[in-house]
């Protein structure tokens, strides 16, 4: 697979499932593109060169398009500058002669001659994009590489934005609660994040997970031990991990432990929430 670095010339199609072609100064690209891309964006896609079956033109198909942002400073004030409507490449040279390579820590650019006020404020906008993209560049890149999807990955990022990382270190399997994702979707990449067999999150995530199966069902609540035989298909079973993982949950307010006489069951806290306004609402 290879890895080609491009600028965004237009947007040429989108499809509704964010599949897009690129028209790029690297040529056409083709693939999914989960964010607002723009043009004079610059990305990273992976993928293979080919031919279009149409046209026979050469054109990339890309597995992963993700934003690529310089680490050369002086590369970065270029990539910055060409984005900034009002600053060409005088501007530009003006920028690095005064400021060098620190030329990041004055986005006010006082002291250069000739910038219109519209300009400098389009060139701090410019700079706090390219900080967000720098982070959702080292985000996606690390989520690709623990084995999420595009899709997956910038579904993370429209969720927490810069929070990402920080989520997804602390415990990867927050990524369950993402739209279309669950448990499965996240523990099948576990060994890509460093997770265990016996992870503590992993149990309980799965008993999370086990919940919500029963609630897609239309069932409110589930028996315990239902749930003790659907986690132990899922993963590894102690009655320790178990009772441990369902305490947790309980302290935390993501599931209710009900018991009626001598059976005992579990519940979603949200399920349980929604099913005790209803019932306080009609008696």
């Amino acid at each position: 697979m290879k890895a080609i670095q491009a600028v965004v010339d237009r947007v040429a199609y989108t499809h509704s499932n964010n599949w897009r072609i690129l028209v790029t100064d690297a040529g056409t690209i083709k693939g999914v593109v989960a964010w607002d891309i723009k043009e004079k964006d610059r990305i990273e896609a992976r993928g293979e060169w080919g031919l279009n079956p149409r046209d026979g033109k050469r054109e990339f198909d890309a597995k992963s398009i993700i934003p690529s942002i310089p680490t050369d400073p002086r590369a970065l004030l270029h990539y910055a500058a060409t984005k900034t409507i009002g600053l060409g490449e005088a501007k530009e040279q003006l920028i690095w002669d005064r400021f060098g390579d620190r030329w990041q820590e004055h986005p006010d650019l006082e002291g250069i001659p000739g910038i219109r006020e519209t300009t400098r404020f389009a060139w701090v906008t410019t700079l706090q994009e390219i900080d967000n993209f720098a982070e959702q560049a080292q985000a996606m890149a690390y989520l690709l590489a623990c084995g999420c999807s595009v899709n997956m990955a910038s579904a993370a990022w429209e969720e927490w934005h810069t929070d990402t990382m920080g989520r997804v270190l602390a415990n990867p399997y927050d990524m369950a609660q993402l739209p279309h994702y669950g448990f499965l979707a996240v523990d099948k990449h576990r060994m890509g994040f460093g997770i265990q067999e016996d992870d503590p999150r992993r149990m309980r995530e799965a008993i999370v997970y086990a919940l919500k199966q029963e609630g897609d069902k239309g069932h409110t609540s589930c028996a315990l031990r239902d749930v003790v035989q659907a986690v132990k298909i899922l993963v590894p079973y102690t009655d320790e991990n178990f009772d441990a993982g369902m305490r947790w949950l309980i302290e935390q307010g993501r599931i209710v432990h009900v018991v009626d006489g001598d059976a005992a069951f579990l519940i979603l806290k949200d399920l349980w929430e929604y099913e005790k306004n209803i019932h306080e609402r009609y008696t």
